[in-house]
């Protein structure tokens, strides 16, 4: 995985940079899909903003920004906005999976009903 961290000013340390990094680094254990993570950190007066953009498989990205006035804390925010739309697409994904088997299942019980059915004078009724 991929992860870049961009300053937008000058007044922006070493040591924020790589607390932003070490906290995207470990986005990739929610979701494998996960190539690249683009952070970029700015300061307007005394408020400190972040961005942080997840890019993934089949061009999907996840986008988290915050503002506040501890650098930490905005990085901190912006990621756990990305943690859960990570979390909330993984879970997505299985869901269809999940439906998909399930929708099969309910298909054939059908048929079998219907089948089942048909020997009685019953099935003109209820198909």
């Amino acid at each position: 995985m991929n992860v870049k961290v961009f300053s937008r000013s000058k007044e922006i340390n070493e040591v924020a940079k790589e607390y932003a990094k070490e906290k995207a680094m470990k986005l990739a254990r929610y979701f494998d899909g996960v190539n690249a993570i683009d952070v970029t950190l700015n300061i307007e007066g005394d408020v400190y903003s972040t961005e942080v953009v997840a890019s993934a498989t089949k061009g999907n990205k996840f986008i988290g920004r915050s503002k506040d006035k501890n650098i930490c804390a905005a990085v901190d925010t912006s990621i756990d906005k990305i943690e859960n739309q990570l979390r909330k697409f993984k879970e997505k994904l299985k869901g269809k999976k999940r439906r998909s088997e399930k929708t099969t299942v309910i298909l054939k019980g059908t048929e079998y009903e219907k089948t089942s059915l048909k020997g009685d004078g019953l099935a003109d009724l209820w198909w």
